[in-house]
């Protein structure tokens, strides 16, 4: 499949999650190790079934889609005027999404075999040590999007979604070019990175988007700082009813989850950090503090 190209895996240390003793020793410490991949020879071969011409800001073709373009244009508007009106949506809106979403399905399944067969199986990397994995994007969640922003469906670049999860920077960076010059080559028409410079609420990570066999794929490429910070939102959202990972949510969390962005980058980076203490912590040490107060 990777014809032309060659390969060797290469041990390097595995930087774990806490304070490094010696910064500038952090990426070389024979710790736990994970498998590297050092990528060689050819990079002009094509990955067979792309496209070789690279876009950007792309919307569907309009062939092969699973509703008329008519139908798929006209229920973003619906949901957006039915949560203005605070009424459910049609059930004819819902299953045009969800047969849009249905679509996607042989698109994620694509996906994680591609990235799965190359990693896990060509490279030999042990899936614990480079976890990937993959989802449709719920129907709530596409709702949702709809409402919050003014994109279209067929502009939408993230119902079909696969994560890689890497324990380094660098392997990050290899990561990426071997996603999008080897397994995706030619079908990558957008990559983000968000990692010196996060979202508004705090959010790091790689997006790399694909469109293969007309649909479009979201490939996120996270280190585990990256994705403890990533997990961390969607726990706290779960718990408290929140959407924090939209900026939805009480001011002082959504301050927190910035200046804990920031320190999990410095763990990246190999310097020293420490989590500050969540707003629950200060409101029980503030407590404490008072009642000792009343007991002096």
């Amino acid at each position: 499949m990777y014809a032309g190209r060659t390969w060797q895996l290469v041990s390097v240390a595995l930087p774990e999650i806490q304070p490094p003793a010696k910064p500038a020793a952090a990426r070389t410490t024979p710790a736990t190790t994970a498998s590297r991949i050092r990528m060689g020879a050819d990079d002009r071969t094509e990955h067979p079934g792309c496209p070789v011409t690279l876009l950007s800001r792309v919307a569907l073709p309009v062939s092969d889609l699973p509703c008329s373009r008519n139908q798929l244009d006209r229920a973003p508007s619906r949901i957006r005027q039915a949560a203005r009106d605070r009424v459910d949506p049609d059930p004819a809106v819902l299953e045009i999404i969800d047969l849009f979403r249905g679509w996607h399905f042989e698109t994620v399944q694509r996906v994680q075999a591609e990235l799965s067969n190359f990693f896990h199986k060509e490279a030999g990397i042990e899936e614990e040590r480079l976890p990937i994995g993959s989802r449709l994007k719920t129907p709530s969640a596409i709702r949702a999007k709809l409402v919050r922003t003014n994109t279209s469906l067929v502009r939408m670049q993230d119902i079909a979604g696969a994560r890689i999860v890497v324990p380094s920077l660098d392997i990050q960076d290899m990561t990426r070019r071997i996603v999008t010059r080897t397994i995706f080559r030619g079908c990558v028409v957008a990559e983000k990175d968000q990692r010196d410079e996060p979202d508004q609420y705090g959010y790091r990570a790689i997006h790399v988007i694909a469109r293969l066999d007309g649909r479009f794929a979201e490939i996120q490429i996270r280190t585990n700082a990256q994705n403890r910070w990533a997990q961390l939102v969607e726990g706290l959202d779960a718990g408290m009813g929140t959407d924090l990972k939209h900026g939805r949510g009480p001011a002082e969390w959504l301050e927190w989850l910035h200046a804990a962005s920031d320190e999990y980058r410095r763990a990246d980076l190999g310097e020293p950090f420490q989590v500050p203490p969540t707003p629950v912590d200060e409101a029980f040490a503030e407590q404490e503090a008072a009642e000792e107060e009343e007991a002096e």
